[in-house]
C-alpha cells in the first residue's frame, strides 16, 4: 500500500468521528478498514469535518472522486464506499438501491485484492457492509435523522446484514420484518 503522508493532526478528527458513530452503533470494523477510511475521508472530504461538511457540502467535495479513473477496482470500491455511506440519499432520489453500491464496491476491492494480492482490499470487501454502517451511524449522529428510508434499511438488513439498517427498521416501527420463507404456502 503507497504511504499515506498523512500527519496525525490531520486526521485525528476522523478517527474520533468514526470511533463515535463505531460505539454509538454498537459496530467493529479492523484497524487496517478504519485506517484506510480515514485516509479515504481525509482525502476527498476533507480535514474541516463540522456536521456541515459531512450534510452539505461533502456532495461537492466527492465531485472529484466521481471524475477519478474508474478503470482502477479499487477507486470504483473506494467511491462505493462514500456514497453507499454518506450519500445514500443521492441514490435514492435517482432511484437505485443502496445494495446496488455495496455489491459493486465489494466486487470490486474484491477483484483489486486478487489482482494485487493484496489483504487490505480484501478487508475492505469483507468488512464493506460494517464499514457502510459506520458511515451511515456517522451522518444519522450528525443529522439526527437516518439518511436511508424504510426500503433500503430493509434491503440492506434483510440481503447483506447491515446492523444501520435494522437499527433504521426498528426506530421505523415496533413490528419485526416477517422472514422471506419460500416453504410459505397459499391455500
Amino acid at each position: 500500500m503507497p504511504n499515506q503522508d498523512l500527519h496525525i493532526p490531520q486526521t485525528t478528527g476522523w478517527r474520533a468521528l468514526l470511533t463515535h458513530a463505531q460505539n454509538a452503533g454498537g459496530l467493529h470494523m479492523s484497524r487496517a478498514v478504519e485506517e484506510h477510511l480515514v485516509a479515504l475521508l481525509y482525502r476527498h472530504v476533507g480535514a474541516d469535518i463540522s456536521p456541515a461538511d459531512i450534510e452539505h457540502g461533502l456532495l461537492d467535495r466527492l465531485d472529484r472522486l466521481l471524475h477519478a479513473d474508474t478503470s482502477k477496482p479499487c477507486v470504483v470500491g473506494d467511491q462505493c464506499l462514500l456514497f453507499a455511506g454518506l450519500l445514500p440519499e443521492h441514490a435514492i432520489r435517482k432511484g437505485l438501491p443502496v445494495s446496488y453500491f455495496v455489491e459493486v464496491g465489494r466486487n470490486a476491492y474484491r477483484e483489486y485484492a486478487s489482482k494485487h494480492r493484496l489483504a487490505l482490499y480484501e478487508q475492505l470487501a469483507e468488512e464493506f457492509v460494517v464499514a457502510m454502517d459506520v458511515l451511515q451511524t456517522l451522518r444519522a449522529l450528525q443529522s439526527g435523522e437516518p439518511c436511508i428510508d424504510g426500503l433500503n434499511a430493509f434491503h440492506l438488513w434483510h440481503e447483506l446484514g447491515s446492523a444501520h439498517g435494522w437499527r433504521v427498521l426498528r426506530a421505523l416501527t415496533p413490528s419485526l420484518p416477517a422472514s422471506c420463507s419460500t416453504s410459505a404456502r397459499v391455500h
